[in-house]
This record gives C-alpha cells, sequence and structure tokens, in this order.
C-alpha cells in the first residue's frame, strides 16, 4: 500500500487561503508540508507549517503527526492519521487512500482546555495527486456552525 503513496512522500510547498463562516475576511498563506516515509513501514510522518503570504516570519499554523495505510490502517486502501495542532487540538482520523487521493474524518478530537473557541467538533482532510505536487482541502464544523464546509485549501509543488 504504501507504495501506491509514493507520489505523497517529499516536500511540497505552495499558496493557500482559507474562509469558514465565523470568519469575516477570506485569508492567504504560503505553506510546506512534508511527508516522509518511516523506514520498512506503511507509515509516513506528516510535519505542516504557515506563515503570512510574503512574509515567512510571521507563522500562521503549524501541525505533524502520523498518516498509516494499508495493514496498520486496517486494510488495502484504508488510511488514519493522528495529528497534533499548534492551537491545542488532536485528531484521529480514518478513511481511504489510493494511487490518487487520500480522505479522512475524524473520529475523535482532542483539545486543550485553554483552546479557542469555538471547538472544532469535526474534521474531513482530502490530499490529492497532481501532476506538480499535491493538492488539499480541510473541511470542518465547530460547536457554533455544524455544518462541515471548507476551511483550507492550497495547492502545493514537491520540491
Amino acid at each position: 500500500m504504501a507504495d501506491q503513496l509514493q507520489w505523497i512522500a517529499g516536500t511540497f510547498k505552495g499558496d493557500g487561503c482559507g474562509t469558514y463562516p465565523t470568519i469575516k475576511t477570506p485569508f492567504e498563506y504560503e505553506e510546506e508540508v512534508s511527508f516522509e516515509q518511516v523506514p520498512g513501514k506503511p507509515i509516513f510522518f506528516y510535519r505542516q507549517k504557515t506563515w503570512k503570504k510574503g512574509d515567512p516570519k510571521v507563522a500562521m499554523h503549524a501541525e505533524s503527526g502520523y498518516l498509516r495505510v494499508g495493514p496498520p490502517a486496517g486494510g488495502p486502501g484504508k488510511a488514519q492519521c493522528v495529528i497534533s495542532q499548534i492551537t491545542g487540538l488532536t485528531e484521529v482520523c480514518e478513511g481511504t487512500a489510493d494511487g490518487e487521493l487520500v480522505h479522512v474524518t475524524s473520529k475523535a478530537l482532542g483539545r486543550v482546555s485553554t483552546a479557542k473557541d469555538p471547538a472544532v467538533a469535526e474534521i474531513v482532510r482530502e490530499i490529492r495527486k497532481t501532476d506538480a505536487g499535491i493538492r488539499y482541502k480541510v473541511s470542518m464544523g465547530t460547536s457554533t456552525h455544524s455544518e462541515v464546509v471548507t476551511h483550507l485549501e492550497a495547492t502545493l509543488v514537491r520540491q
């Protein structure tokens, strides 16, 4: 299964945009994402960081974790991820993976007591292979807006 996901291994950079019903003004950012395969295992170490568009000294977000595929994730075509965000949110997600797409949905979310409201209630992540790298979308629902809608989208180029 990890062989089918070699397209995701590497470092990617590009621009993204964010919006949400509770955010008055859409925002843009620059981003770097990396997936590094754990040697001999169908598991990828994941790191992500964003910064203000045009100013890499102004950090906006960061998260890290693991993407597990195939047998460790429950069988062929299965995917699981565990992600920790600097906002104090943790995600346990499950879904599917193939040669073109990883699609996972949160099964459990945790947050520290000082995390900013509104609380995230559900997250859906899609990572799609492109000719030049990857394109991803993060959708979410919160305690004040339960409908799951797109929050972040980016197109990133392999470095």
